[in-house]
């Protein structure tokens, strides 16, 4: 193991650290939980960007990417073989989850959500697929890595990209390099903000929209339904999130100055959605 990798390695553990102590002490409010949530939550975010980083400079700058002809319906699935090198450059399965979402940051059945179609939880003690079947197998997480979605994609219109899959002028809104002259406006990983309908242009609908009982595949499986993962004190709408930004800052991006990314809208730089949900940032 080279030095880099443990130095990941070592922050991933303080993560994991970080965690535990801010969730011990220091909690006397609801409202100093979530900062301290908060600040994990920053903290895994730059684990997980730094492993990323690091892939890249052994890999003439480029980002990692799912496989050709790969795609994923949501913007939280990862598969098993993403998760394999990223874990590799110092991310650790806690450095996936953001603690604000305690429904999935406990239950293993998240992270091996494509073994469980039988509607049993997952152990622990049983092996997951090997090296061959990883790439066919995804996990759910708490986070959403903009560089691993590609075409052809269930929630891109086909006039994005050419008939060999590639994006057609104009229409390249995810990152693939650290090669950019744009770095420190390019989101990277961004915090995990849904709602069950589209946007709304006046305030009162925004706010009447479903941000924490969204109906996806676990509640199908197992009755659980999806949720933002940061709440605003006392509502039902989101705080907002961490975002992580491809020069490597980090920073928390309040909801009202996000935005629903829809692929209506051709004159954003990342109009994405799938079908149900809407994802924000």
């Amino acid at each position: 193991m080279n030095s880099r990798q443990f130095d990941l390695k070592n922050l991933a553990v303080l993560a994991i650290l970080l965690a535990i102590s801010f969730l011990m002490i220091g909690a006397s409010t609801p409202y100093k939980a979530e900062l301290n949530r908060r600040k994990i939550c920053m903290t895994n975010e730059l684990v997980n960007f730094r492993s990323n980083y690091c892939y890249a400079q052994d890999n003439q700058n480029q980002l990692p990417t799912l496989q050709p002809g790969k795609s994923m319906p949501w913007l939280f699935n990862i598969f098993y073989s993403d998760t394999d090198i990223l874990i590799s450059y110092g991310s650790q399965k806690a450095t996936f989850y953001c603690p604000s979402a305690t429904y999935k940051y406990l239950d293993n059945k998240f992270w091996r959500y494509s073994e469980g179609w039988n509607h049993l939880p997952i152990a622990d003690n049983i092996p997951e697929p090997n090296a061959l079947d990883r790439d066919s197998y995804y996990r759910v997480i708490g986070y959403s890595f903009l560089n691993i979605i590609r075409p052809p994609n269930s929630s891109m219109p086909s006039h994005w990209y050419d008939d060999q899959h590639h994006f057609k002028p104009g229409f390249h809104p995810l990152p693939t390099t650290f090669d950019v002259d744009n770095g420190s406006e390019q989101e990277l990983i961004v915090d995990v903000v849904m709602s069950s309908g589209p946007p709304a242009d006046d305030q009162d609908a925004r706010a009447r929209l479903n941000y924490f009982n969204v109906e996806g595949g676990a509640y199908a499986l197992w009755g659980i339904r999806d949720q933002s993962n940061h709440r605003a004190n006392n509502l039902d709408i989101p705080a907002g999130g961490n975002t992580a930004y491809l020069d490597g800052h980090i920073k928390w991006v309040n909801f009202g100055q996000g935005r629903c990314r829809d692929f209506d809208d051709h004159t954003d730089k990342m109009v994405l959605r799938t079908d149900y949900p809407y994802f924000w940032w």
